[in-house]
């Protein structure tokens, strides 16, 4: 069980997890009209699914420039989505 968390086979499982979310929603909201804002979503899994990559990516090889890069993608997203939820 342990070999779950630590080889990162659990953050492929919530990466999935989230993409599969993620269709589902924009799925409801093409089809129905209804659901959440495609752009604030679209930046809250974004910056979620980054920070997913950059755990994965620390419990792999651990490539400082590669970590930095999703924790500079995740900040990016983070404040687009603060951004766009502002004025509600």
């Amino acid at each position: 069980m342990i070999d779950l968390f630590t080889d990162g086979r659990f953050v492929d499982y919530v990466l999935a997890f989230i993409l599969i979310e993620f269709l589902v929603l924009v799925a409801i909201r093409l089809f129905s009209g209804q659901g959440v804002a495609l752009a604030s979503y679209s930046a809250n899994v974004a910056s979620g699914g980054s920070l997913m990559l950059c755990l994965r990516e620390a419990l792999h090889d651990a490539r400082p420039l590669v970590m930095a890069a999703f924790l500079l993608l995740s900040g990016i997203a983070h404040a687009i989505d603060v951004w766009s939820r502002w004025n509600r």
